[in-house]
């Protein structure tokens, strides 16, 4: 099983707890979201891995995905 590295942030978003988890893994090949009755998410790939954003239903997560995106240096 491959050792991979990841980091998790929670803070509080406009709807509730947002999570940000940062995984060094190979990266998707294109960013895709999911969803559930209570939660929303996107997968984003970005440098050496992924970057996985899930807030409330209603969360904007786009915000969170640029500002985290252009602001994380790849040290996991």
């Amino acid at each position: 099983m491959p050792a991979f590295q990841s980091a998790h942030l929670i803070f509080e978003g406009t709807q509730g707890a947002v999570s940000v988890i940062v995984i060094n893994n190979r990266p998707v090949s294109i960013e895709y979201s999911f969803h559930d009755e209570r939660f929303n998410g996107i997968v984003v790939p970005m440098g050496e891995g992924n970057m996985v954003l899930v807030g409330e239903n209603n969360e904007d997560l786009e915000q969170y995905k640029t500002l985290f995106a252009d602001n994380i240096d790849w040290v996991i």
